[in-house]
């Protein structure tokens, strides 16, 4: 019976994948075909006429034992020919039954598969039933949510922060239309409140004799009616309190965590921030992770805490106000970072930042102490005409791309100690109203300062200057020094203005120097250094003492047109190549340096002694 069992399995299966078309019962399943009525009415009678015909010709005629044999012979054959008859039947018999089998295991596939495709049906509708249900849901708490903002009572609009924050914490997909919804609230018109009092109704009309005004004075102070707030500041306070709210909602949710293999749960990630001209009270977004970031004429009332805060796409500042403390220590900015048109009214800090794109900092205005004590700014960045009132320092600065200070106002003292600029860096027209330290920097490509002016003492001690510097129509108001450093590239201080002491000291010129037509108007020191080609002093004026002592000059050595109107010295100096003298003016004589040194054979010694 298994065999049976497992062959009606595996014909129900082939029936089930394929149902074959034919004879049978409706629907293509097979079935037995009847049997035909003339066979039953026909051979029944048939076997009983036989019977009684061979029966009575036995009784009424005598048979021989071969007739005898031979009927019993035929007998034999119709029994075996009835047994096989009823064989056939039976084995019909059992055919039939396995189609019954075939028929309801078919029938039980086809119950079973739409019980499950029902079920499937099912399952289907109560899933849209039930997200249509928490859309529904989600719909009208976002609704009330948002109605709630919008209520003239402040705990009433807590309310709806917390219910909106709710909403975007239990749905992911939510978040960003929710931030959208408090970045709005913020972005509305606010005014912070102020102690306003309204004018007292209590008091004497008349004025004060003089005998009983301070009597009357007390007694006012005493008994007079106590001063009343102004209801627009206290509904001003409650908004206070309402934005801060939300402000702590989206800071709070900004901050992955301080585990860097798994956020936050209560870390809503790639979001976007718009602030546009929003109001900010004591912004607090260290160690946030925003995609997008637009502050573009933000407000920042109070402290704007940004420290360790990741942009990974455009941050806007453009036209923002900080009217206290900003900090962005450690920030990092991913793609380019506007502040231009900036007003930082306050300390401001930069410290450790990194600007892995451009950094615009254009007509910014910073009035108090701004650090960017070792900043890395990576692509090309802009400081052009900007003001920084306070002191500035970019100790330790790394910039990466091109920079440019062109315009810019420094009111306070600068440091630039021990910075690199990787790439072309423009100073030209920069007004330096304090002293400017750019000792140890190095500049490994161009550096240009045309036009500036330093109006406060000025060091470029130990600098580098890798390539082409410029400080031609340059003006130092005081003391200047350049001790140690090294000009690899062509150094030009055409029609330069030295009005304080300048020292150039042990300072290496691998390349052209040009001095032409400087103003020294102090003091001037080249002691021990080395001019690698061309010097050329042309038209150069020294007001005071002029030293050149252990100079080496490699190149060629112009003084032509010069004027030196004190001591001169070059003591110790050597010439390898040509010195041009020529209309040179020594108002203490041609120095015995010059006219007692032994030149190299190849050198043109041109003396011309115009000393007054």
């Amino acid at each position: 019976m298994s065999e049976i069992d497992n062959d009606a399995r595996a014909q129900a299966a082939n029936l089930v994948k394929q149902p074959k078309a034919g004879a049978g019962l409706p629907g293509g399943r097979p079935s037995l075909t009847p049997i035909p009525k003339w066979v039953i009415a026909v051979g029944v009678p048939a076997m009983l006429v036989v019977s009684g015909v061979v029966g009575w010709y036995l009784l009424t005629t005598g048979t021989t034992r071969d007739q005898l044999d031979a009927i019993r012979t035929a007998g034999t054959l119709g029994v075996g020919f009835g047994g096989a008859v009823a064989l056939w039947l039976a084995v019909r018999r059992q055919r039939s039954t396995e189609l019954d089998l075939i028929q309801k295991y078919i029938a039980h596939e086809l119950a079973e598969r739409i019980a499950t495709q029902n079920e499937m049906s099912a399952n289907r509708v109560a899933e849209h039933a039930e997200y249509d249900a928490r859309e529904r849901r989600l719909t009208d708490l976002y609704l009330k949510a948002v109605e709630q903002l919008g209520s003239d009572a402040s705990p009433v609009r807590h309310g709806g922060l917390y219910a909106l924050e709710r909403v975007a914490q239990n749905n992911p997909a939510q978040r960003q239309i929710i931030v959208n919804v408090l970045c709005s609230y913020l972005r509305a018109p606010y005014s912070a409140p102020g102690e306003t009092p309204l004018p007292s109704k209590s008091g004497i009309r008349r004025p004060l004799t003089r005998k009983t005004s301070r009597n009357s004075a007390k007694m006012l102070k005493d008994f007079s009616e106590p001063q009343r707030r102004n209801p627009l500041d206290d509904r001003a306070r409650q908004e206070r309190e309402v934005r801060l709210t939300a402000q702590h909602i989206l800071t709070e949710h900004l901050r992955p965590g301080d585990n860097p293999e798994k956020f936050a749960e209560t870390f809503w990630q790639d979001i976007d921030l718009d602030l546009t001209g929003a109001y900010l009270i004591d912004i607090n977004l260290s160690r946030a992770a925003v995609k997008k970031a637009v502050f573009t004429g933000a407000k920042f009332s109070g402290f704007a805490n940004f420290e360790s805060a990741n942009f990974e796409e455009a941050a806007h500042f453009q036209g923002s106000e900080f009217h206290g403390r900003a900090r962005f220590i450690a920030a990092q900015f991913y793609q380019h970072a506007n502040f231009s048109e900036s007003n930082f009214h306050d300390r401001t800090i930069f410290a450790g930042t990194k600007f892995h794109n451009a950094a615009i900092f254009e007509d910014a205005s910073f009035s108090g102490a701004t650090v960017f004590d070792q900043v890395e700014l990576g692509g090309q960045s802009t400081f052009r005409r900007s003001e920084f009132h306070g002191s500035l320092a970019f100790e330790n600065a790394h910039f990466t791309g091109e920079v440019s200070f062109e315009g810019v106002s420094f009111c306070g003292d600068l440091h630039f100690y021990d910075a690199t600029f990787a790439d072309v860096a423009e100073f030209n027209e920069a007004t330096f109203k304090k002293s400017a330290e750019f000792a140890s920097v190095n500049f490994k490509k161009d550096a240009s300062f045309a036009d500036a002016v330093f109006n406060g003492s000025t060091v470029f001690g130990s600098a580098l200057f890798g390539e082409f510097a410029e400080f031609d129509n340059a003006s130092f108001k005081r003391d200047a020094q350049f001790n140690g450093s090294i000009f690899q590239g062509d150094a030009r201080f055409g029609e330069v203005t030295f009005s304080g002491n300048v020292e150039f000291d042990n300072v290496t010129f691998r390349s052209d120097s040009w001095f032409a037509g400087v103003n020294f108007h102090q003091a001037a020191r080249f002691d021990a250094s080395e001019f690698g080609e061309i010097a050329d002093f042309s038209n150069a004026a020294f007001s005071w003492v002029a030293g050149f002592n252990l100079v080496k000059f490699i190149g060629r050595a112009d003084f032509s047109g010069a004027y030196f109107a004190d001591d001169t010295s070059f003591e110790g100096a050597t010439f390898a190549s040509s010195v041009d003298l020529t209309d040179a003016s020594f108002a203490s004589g041609l120095p015995t340096e010059l006219t007692d040194h032994t030149f190299d054979e190849s050198t043109d010694m041109q003396s011309h002694d115009n000393t007054c």
